[in-house]
C-alpha cells in the first residue's frame, strides 16, 4: 500500500482502516508488497539533519583498519586451509 514515494497511510486512515485494507491488500491475488512499519500502522515523521546519524562516521579510521586486517587475515587463513586439502 505504502513505498518511499508516497505518505503513510497510518497518517490518512484511522488503525481499523488500515488493517481493513492490509487484509484485502494480503488476499488479492499477485505478490503482496509490505512496506517498513506498515504492520504497526506507523505515521509519517519529520527526520531533521540533527537526527540524522552516520554510524560510520563514529568509529575511528584506525578502528576500522584494524577490522578490515582482522577479516583479510581470517579470509586468508581460510583460503590457505582450503587449498591443503587439495
Amino acid at each position: 500500500m505504502d513505498n518511499e514515494n508516497t505518505g503513510r497511510f497510518g497518517s490518512l486512515l484511522d488503525a481499523a482502516q488500515q488493517k481493513a485494507l492490509q487484509v484485502l491488500h494480503l488476499l488479492l491475488p499477485g505478490t503482496p508488497i509490505v512496506y517498513y512499519g506498515d504492520e504497526i500502522a506507523m505515521k509519517n515523521g519529520v527526520v531533521t539533519g540533527a537526527d540524522v546519524k552516520d554510524p560510520l562516521a563514529q568509529i575511528s579510521v584506525s578502528l576500522l583498519l584494524i577490522i578490515l586486517n582482522i577479516v583479510l587475515r581470517l579470509s586468508l587463513c581460510t583460503i590457505i586451509k582450503t587449498s591443503k586439502r587439495y
